[in-house]
């Protein structure tokens, strides 16, 4: 430990910088304010020359990510806060995190504050904030996932077996229901040695053990070439044997994992499904949502790209490490007044503290990983997950977000679904979790749908939803489901996957493009799930009143149809409302340089002076009406028919008697040769006369 430390550092300490403090200068004394002053940054450069901590914060605060600006004339001081903040003086403060604060400036600079276990500062609870090991597989970091474990499921009622798992009587305890197959991991019986022999490929008629429990993997799969897959031709051998040597990496070190956390059953989706019987991945797929709802934990490759990078990465401490005298109440002495926690010797009572390199939108939300659309459900789902990145591992579940180091990363806490009800209610949750799942990538384009069914029978089955679904689209709440938009423009029709054009014509209305690809017809055009590309909803469509009637045709035999029935795809909706003749400038408002002079009437997420595909909507006598973000890149100039859905928060019923200041939502839909409607995009009427409307009922196809 250096002992070259200035006196402003010396006094350091978790009390220190977890308590308000009342700054006193020559005109007097300030309002007080969290965290520990450490003088201005400019004495910091001085004293960064001989005191190596002082040298750690200005290098930290130095190389802090963008334009570095401190507000001229202004006094900039030093603030040192941790991540928690106690009144009470006499109870452990947990610090775990420390952030260096440049104040009248935006700089900013965030560390680890650590302590080894069993040490003083760990034993009273002062320091919560824990090494990261080497080793993500090691005895140490094992330990504490199976505490965070334990503590969820002895601790988290809200993180227990969900309803839709099965009960032998009433007065029995809830029985976890095994998926259709499992791999079942044999273990070497010779004492401690605890290391997975083999795997078998198992029937849930013969998952008897380890009372319904097993883990789940969520992963990248990567190259085709590169995986090991349950096939028709090798089913029978995988229920005999799979050897660990022929797993590519991840799923070897997932069994390795499931075994040293206890548990004897894994499920792999590349092993559990027969990935070339259409039948058996039809009849699988919907049930993923349940697979990883009621799995024990899930366990995360967020660190890897493929299935042969593995789980376990080694990681290597890069930033400096100060470590400091621990002293609880701050100051020069190393006494510790928690008696329990005393020592002989002095040495050992210390504390370290480092930059933090890389925190968890790095690690997890930027990664190939988080880009995969089945993930969101996977991840949303999951009861408790175990990412394992290339920094160190996170932990996940209904209640919280733990990180290795000790943070808890109240400030990030994941959305999983029902983990808390959003006030905007969960139709809009809905559609925040569509604008989320667009964004992702999808190897396979038949997936669309598949990959969101669990998340949609999970806000189904909530009680105080009870949410049907139709290609996606709350069936409850038309109106505010309709009105998404291409965030992005240039969204295109779903190209069928290699290998599958064999069975198009049968099954897809296939379309022959210009250059060549198949595409087909995935859901009805009213669906965000008809084409490829991310769709947003403005916050404005949650305030907008619905003016028309909308309803599903055969609503009973359509909703919640399976993705791959065909009925899925013809679903109707009838409209009855208000509509007006358009047609589309021949260029977009961004090219057209502002010269219909349109202006949105609310505040959009969608700029549409400078979307892509936004262009002015223009009534039969070419006066232009508003505006609409179509879904396509290409499309024609019309005609088209704009049919109101709403209006917004601040129109009324005058917009139909020549009012020009109100506004309304309108679908924008082209006729097609069975006289039915498909939507081809949405818009804005800003300028509304009701001798321009008619009122009619159309049928969107």
């Amino acid at each position: 430990m250096d002992n070259h430390f200035c006196e402003r550092c010396r006094h350091v300490s978790p009390r220190s910088i977890s308590v308000e403090h009342t700054h006193t200068t020559p005109n007097g004394t300030l309002p007080s304010r969290f965290g520990y002053d450490h003088g201005t940054f400019e004495q910091l450069g001085d004293s960064a020359k001989t005191c190596p901590m002082c040298n750690m914060l200005l290098a930290a605060l130095n190389s802090a990510p963008g334009m570095h600006k401190l507000k001229k004339g202004k006094e900039h001081r030093l603030l040192l806060s941790s991540d928690k903040y106690i009144k009470d003086h006499h109870i452990p403060r947990s610090v775990a995190g420390m952030t260096a604060l440049v104040t009248n400036s935006n700089l900013r600079a965030y560390f680890h504050v650590f302590a080894e276990p069993g040490s003083p500062a760990a034993l009273s609870g002062d320091i919560t904030g824990r090494d990261i090991r080497n080793e993500p597989d090691s005895p140490q970091s094992l330990s504490r996932i199976q505490s965070w474990l334990g503590e969820c499921i002895q601790g988290h009622p809200e993180c227990g077996l969900v309803p839709l798992a099965r009960a032998s009587s009433e007065s029995s305890p809830l029985v976890q229901e095994f998926p259709s197959r499992l791999i079942y991991i044999e273990a070497w019986s010779d004492g401690d040695h605890d290391e997975p022999a083999s795997c078998i490929l198992v029937p849930r008629s013969a998952a008897v053990h380890d009372q319904g429990r097993y883990i789940a993997l969520s992963y990248c799969w990567g190259p085709l070439h590169q995986q090991l897959r349950t096939l028709k031709a090798n089913l029978t051998d995988h229920m005999k044997s799979i050897p660990l040597e022929t797993m590519p990496l991840t799923l070897r070190h997932a069994v390795v994992a499931a075994r040293k956390l206890k548990i004897c059953y894994l499920w792999i989706d590349a092993l559990c499904i027969v990935q070339d019987d259409a039948a058996d991945w039809n009849r699988e797929a919907p049930q993923m949502g349940l697979i990883y709802q009621n799995a024990y934990c899930t366990i995360a490759a967020a660190g890897s790209s493929s299935s042969s990078s593995g789980l376990f990465h080694r990681r290597t401490v890069t930033g400096q490490i100060i470590t400091l005298p621990y002293n609880r109440d701050g100051g020069s002495s190393n006494r510790n007044r928690n008696s329990s926690c005393s020592t002989s010797s002095a040495q050992t009572a210390v504390m370290h503290i480092t930059p933090v390199t890389a925190d968890i939108p790095a690690l997890v939300q930027n990664t190939a990983w988080n880009s995969r659309g089945w993930v969101l459900q996977e991840r949303n789902l999951s009861r408790r997950i175990i990412l394992f990145t290339t920094g160190q591992t996170f932990f996940e579940c209904g209640r919280r977000s733990l990180a290795e180091d000790g943070r808890a990363l109240a400030g990030y806490q994941h959305k999983r679904l029902g983990s808390g009800d959003i006030h905007q209610g969960d139709d809009w949750a809905w559609c925040g979790l569509v604008a989320d799942y667009t964004a992702r990538a999808l190897t396979c384009a038949e997936d669309k749908l598949f990959a969101v069914a669990g998340l949609a029978a999970n806000m189904g089955a909530r009680q105080a939803s009870n949410r049907r679904f139709c290609a996606g689209i709350g069936v409850d709440a038309l109106g505010l489901h309709l009105m998404w938009r291409s965030e992005k423009g240039g969204m295109r029709k779903p190209v069928l996957s290699e290998g599958r054009e064999l069975e198009a014509e049968g099954l897809f209305q296939v379309q022959v493009q210009a250059d060549g690809t198949r595409t087909w017809k995935r859901a009805p055009s009213w669906s965000w799930a008809a084409l490829e590309g991310p769709v947003i909803w403005e916050p404005s469509a949650l305030e907008a009143r619905v003016v028309c009637e909308l309803g599903l045709v055969g609503e009973r035999d359509v909703v919640h149809l399976a993705p791959d029935d065909v009925r899925l795809r013809e679903a109707q909706l009838t409209f009855r409302g208000l509509v007006v003749e358009v047609s589309r400038s021949r260029r977009t408002l961004v090219d057209d340089g502002g010269g219909f002079n349109l202006e949105g009437q609310m505040v959009y997420v969608i700029d549409i002076n400078s979307h892509p595909t936004c262009y002015a909507l223009l009534g039969t006598d070419d006066e232009a009406l508003g505006w609409a973000v179509f879904d396509e890149a290409e499309s024609n100039p019309g005609p088209y028919v704009a049919a109101v859905i709403s209006y917004n928060s601040d129109s009324d019923d005058q917009a139909t008697s020549g009012g020009l200041e109100s506004s309304a939502n309108a679908l924008i839909l082209e006729m097609s040769e069975d006289s039915t409607y498909n939507r081809v995009g949405m818009g804005e009427l800003s300028r509304l006369n009701k001798a321009k409307f008619s009122e009619t009922t159309i049928t969107l196809s």
